[in-house]
Parts: C-alpha cells; sequence; structure tokens
C-alpha cells in the first residue's frame, strides 16, 4: 500500500509528500492530516490511545502492554538515543522522499515498523508528535508473533498479572545513558578502561561491568573503528556512531544489560524502583491506568473520552 502510494505521488498524481500508515480499526482525530509538518522531516509518530477492550481483563492487559511502551520510549529519552519515539505501524506517516530512500517498508514477519522508523532515523528526524490521540482498538489478537493483539492475550491468560515481569529495570536506561555520554569521548578512548569511562558518566558498580560486557559483545571495537575512519570531525564521529548504535542495537544491548542481572520487574517493583525518567504520579501506583495518565500528560497527548487531557 505504501509503494502504491509512492508511486502515484511520483506520478503526479498525489500533491502531498506524505504517506500516511494506519489500521481499519482505527480512529483518526479531526485535525490529523493538518498536522503533518510542513518542514521537512523523516517521519512522524503520532501519539495513540487504546480503547476498552471487550472485558475488563482485556482493557487492563492492554494499559500494561501501553505502559511498557511508554516505559522504554521515556527511557531511551532520558538516556538521550536519538531513537525515543514509538513504533506502532498504525500511528507513523513517513516523507515519501525518505521512504525511497530506505527501500520501503521491511519485507518481514512481524516488527516492519519498528525497523522502518530505525531505518528512517539514519535519513532524517522523526518527529514523536503531541495533541489529540489517534483511538486504537484493544484486542486480542494471534495474527502476528509478537505485539499489541498477543501481549493482550498472554497478559489476560495469567491470573496475576502484577507479578508479571514487563518493564525494563531504570539501571538498563542507566547503562545506556551513560555509554551515550561517553560517546565524544570514545573517539579516542581506549576501551580497555571502558567500565572506568562508563563510570566516570555515572554508571558505577555491577551496572557498569554489565554495560561494558553488553558493548564488547555487540563489537564495539569494530563499530568504533568504522566510525574513525569515516569520520573527519567529532560531529561526523556521532553522526557514524549513531547510525551504527542504532535502535536495533539499542534495544539488544538493554537485553544484554538485563539477562546479565538486572531483569524485567513487575509493576509493584517499578512502583518501587521510582525510575528518574518517569514524570510524577497523581494517583495510585497500582494502577496502570495512573502511569499512562501521567505519560501522556508529559508529552502533550489527549485522548478526550480517556480522561487525558
Amino acid at each position: 500500500g505504501c509503494d502504491l502510494a509512492l508511486s502515484w505521488q511520483v506520478a503526479g498524481r498525489i500533491d502531498s509528500p506524505w504517506i500516511n500508515s494506519t489500521d481499519a480499526d482505527a480512529r483518526l482525530p479531526p485535525d490529523y492530516f493538518s498536522r503533518l509538518p510542513r518542514q521537512r522531516v523523516a517521519a512522524v509518530s503520532w501519539p495513540y490511545c487504546h480503547g476498552p477492550g471487550d472485558t475488563p481483563a482485556e482493557t487492563d492487559a492492554c494499559e500494561r502492554y501501553e505502559l511498557r511502551l511508554h516505559h522504554y520510549v521515556l527511557g531511551l529519552a532520558w538516556a538521550g538515543s536519538p531513537y525515543a519515539f514509538h513504533t506502532l505501524g498504525s500511528c507513523i506517516s513517513v516523507h515519501v522522499e525518505h521512504y525511497a530512500q530506505v527501500g520501503g517498508v521491511p519485507r518481514r514477519n512481524g516488527a516492519e515498523d519498528f525497523y522502518l522508523l530505525n531505518k528512517l532515523a539514519k535519513t532524517g528526524d522523526v518527529r514523536q508528535a503531541n495533541g489529540e490521540c489517534l483511538r486504537l482498538q484493544a484486542r486480542s489478537s494471534d495474527r502476528v508473533p509478537f505485539g499489541t493483539g498477543p501481549a493482550i492475550r498472554e497478559i489476560t491468560s495469567d491470573s496475576d498479572p502484577d507479578s508479571r515481569p514487563m518493564y525494563y529495570h531504570p539501571a538498563t536506561f542507566a547503562a545506556l545513558r551513560a555509554l551515550l555520554r561517553s560517546v565524544p569521548q570514545l573517539r579516542v578512548a581506549d576501551t580497555a578502561g571502558l567500565e572506568a569511562l562508563l563510570a566516570a558518566s555515572g554508571c558505577t558498580g555491577e551496572v557498569s561491568v554489565a554495560a561494558a560486557s553488553a558493548l564488547r559483545t555487540a563489537g564495539l571495537d569494530a563499530g568504533l573503528d568504522h566510525c574513525r575512519s569515516h569520520s573527519t570531525s567529532e560531529t561526523d564521529f556521532l553522526r557514524h556512531f549513531h547510525q551504527w548504535f542504532d535502535g536495533f542495537r539499542t534495544l539488544k544491548f538493554l537485553h544484554r544489560v538485563r539477562d546479565d542481572g538486572f531483569e524485567d520487574l513487575t509493576l509493584p517493583a517499578l512502583a518501587e524502583a521510582h525510575p528518574p525518567f518517569w514524570p510524577p504520579l497523581s494517583g495510585d501506583a497500582a494502577l496502570p491506568g495512573e502511569w499512562l495518565r501521567a505519560a501522556r500528560q508529559y508529552l502533550g497527548w489527549r485522548c478526550r473520552d480517556r480522561g487525558c487531557w
């Protein structure tokens, strides 16, 4: 569908330079098209909220999963990652020139929206929009291997969702934050002292050890060699580093730190951890809806029928 829209645009049958991707069961806000940027960006990631499920259990499960998505993006933003945006295929708009530049939507059975935006972010800005949300349907599904539908199905099958570890440990984002703060020094620094470099950027103790191990496993030395050989300035080096250490490598890095002793947290444990990147909660921290309300207010997302303005 996106390829067809591109061909029509190239043929002069569509004036807009935007390809807008959504789902048949998504409800768009009235000002959706007028909110498209006038200036050139690679893509837009739209705000969204899920409507009530068919049962209270489905609604609760969807809130927990949506909270997981916000937790991930807020953690990335706090760490300083240029890949801090939501990646839902029903909530993205892509500039046609950038779409053509990356070769269109990847042919994958899942996460093609993630990989598309990951590629687009290397060609220009991916803007995380605010304002009124797209309304998505909360429903269980097994059509795809992972995503909202399978997550709702799995969570609703759990007799005690509060005991389900779903949220990255704040230490994983602290490790990422220290790494990204250390990038300018990595242009010349010897990675033999990586733990000390990360510690100097605020990542200490076992977290720095886990982060250094994850980076070496990811092939940091080879990546740095490539960035150095293709750079003539610090700006060039930073650009090449973020193209190498992209959204996918960022995700794998967080998983490696997690697997090295910083396991995912349950919702009650997350409340006790007080992640530094979460806005303050005004209600009961045991309710996922309170976390979502705080995130939406912080991001400037508005959901008319969910009480989030």
